[in-house]
């Protein structure tokens, strides 16, 4: 065959300025429409988006938008109940946290607005003083609700005590309120410590709670110190890896 009788290629029609999918049955573009594309708002942004195409290397990039940050608030004895009303609406909280949260609004506020930071403290503590009088603030009852809610989850004496105390509640209420948290387990003839154990190892599954018990004694070790961060004894995590589900306590189930 000839070169003269090899037959013309036709040009390749030009690419749709829709994209390669065109109008077809593919959709719109490449990906065709998506499904939310049901009003003629949607359908106009979808074929601007179409038409546009990416944007070029040279383009201008434009900045991420920043929100700007609140203003500080000016800690007036007003300002300062209101915080404390807005926070005790949503949250429990012992005096000396929310003492605690009040004084670094006051703090700010003295950056600020060159506020007198000793005189805003001594609004706080006026405040403080007059909401425990009135039983808006009852660190005795928020310290023992707190202490009840953690044994249930498993929580040692000492992590209870921990927690108690980054929330500012005194050595005194802690001790009660553990001793509160532990009555109903001594009740029933229990030891407290070992039941909060028992709970917390069939919270995590470790121990007698594994799936898989042929993993037990591999994994004993790692069970241990699971339950020695939890801040229970070598004894009674021993007492409660080395036992079986059976074995559990009715107050862990």
């Amino acid at each position: 065959m000839n070169d003269d009788d090899a037959k013309p290629v036709k040009d390749k029609k030009p690419a749709s300025r829709f994209g390669q999918g065109g109008f077809g049955r593919g959709g719109f573009g490449q990906g065709g429409f998506s499904k939310r594309a049901k009003t003629a708002k949607t359908f106009d942004r979808d074929v601007d988006r179409a038409t546009e195409g990416a944007p070029s290397a040279d383009a201008p990039q434009r900045p991420p938008a920043r929100r700007e940050p609140r203003p500080v608030r000016k800690a007036t004895a007003q300002y300062l109940e209101n915080a404390a009303l807005y926070y005790l609406g949503r949250f429990s909280a012992a005096s000396g946290h929310l003492r605690q949260l009040l004084v670094r609004r006051v703090d700010r506020s003295a950056k600020a607005h060159d506020t007198d930071p000793v005189a805003g403290r001594e609004m706080v503590d006026k405040l403080i003083a007059r909401f425990l009088a009135s039983g808006l603030l009852d660190d005795a009852a928020y310290a023992a609700g707190k202490a009840r809610s953690l044994r249930r989850r498993g929580a040692s004496r000492s992590v209870i005590a921990q927690k108690l105390r980054a929330k500012r509640v005194a050595p005194d209420q802690i001790a009660g309120a553990v001793g509160a948290a532990d009555a109903d387990a001594i009740e029933d003839g229990e030891d407290a410590e070992l039941l909060a154990a028992w709970r917390l190892a069939r919270r995590k599954r470790i121990g007698p709670y594994r799936k898989n018990t042929d993993d037990r004694a591999e994994l004993r070790m790692k069970d241990l110190a699971a339950l020695a961060r939890g801040g229970f004894s070598y004894d009674v995590a021993r007492r409660v890896i080395d036992a079986d589900a059976d074995d559990a306590p009715p107050g862990a189930l």
